[in-house]
């Protein structure tokens, strides 16, 4: 009876060594962080005073854009936005992405930039032009495909920006933050569990099979006796 009790807390520590490792870890996959949005420097009070009197007579213009109310993690998603500066029925026709469209009223410029950013939550991709576009016919469009890694409440933020001119000055562009949206994503217990079966399997295989060598060997022992 003791050596029985003895084997079997061999057993035991033997599949809890097997199993201690097996718990989940956070993907690797990383997005390139994008450079910092804007400018940070100190400008001096003559050009500061010119953006200021720029600013204020910017023409209101109107923003569209359709970030999904919550995400899936490893489930690309396509984003939007689209700046006219009026409002048109074409505004918001041909968009490819599944969220909602939402509209709102911004200053706009000649010039807009448009930046969508997540950290390392997001595999963020944007698609076929600049940040910094110029506002060219009915609107100018900005799309990504984004792809969640992380679960929780994660932060995926659209920022955009006017772009002034200061032409009597200098050649320079100075960026003025007009509008910034927040959206969350929300976990995929499907992904996550499929991503660590890809990056473990080894591992669990070569678990399972020492579990159930134990087990056959315990079996076989307490039938012999």
């Amino acid at each position: 009876m003791t050596v029985k009790i003895i084997i079997t807390i061999v057993i035991f520590f033997i599949i809890i060594f097997f199993l201690t490792p097996l718990r989940y870890r956070e993907s690797s996959y990383r997005m390139k962080l994008p450079k910092e949005f804007g400018y940070s420097e100190e400008i001096s009070p003559e050009i500061s005073t010119i953006i200021d009197m720029i600013w204020k007579k910017l023409p209101k213009g109107h923003i569209i854009y359709n970030p999904p109310s919550e995400m899936q993690i490893g489930v690309e998603e396509r984003i939007e936005a689209r700046i006219a500066n009026r409002v048109s029925e074409n505004l918001n026709r041909g968009l490819k992405g599944r969220g909602a469209p939402q509209s709102e009223e911004i200053k706009v410029s000649s010039r807009m930039s448009v930046h969508l950013d997540g950290g390392d939550a997001f595999n963020i991709k944007q698609l076929f032009t600049n940040e910094d576009q110029a506002i060219v016919g009915d609107y100018a469009q900005w799309e990504w495909d984004v792809v969640p890694l992380k679960s929780g409440i994660q932060k995926l933020n659209l920022c955009v920006d006017a772009i002034i001119e200061t032409p009597n000055l200098s050649d320079r562009t100075y960026h003025v933050h007009v509008f910034e949206r927040t959206i969350n994503v929300r976990v995929n217990y499907a992904f996550q569990a499929r991503s660590f079966f890809v990056r473990n399997w080894q591992f669990i295989i070569t678990t399972l099979i020492a579990v159930a060598v134990a087990i056959i060997a315990l079996l076989a022992y307490w039938a012999k006796q």
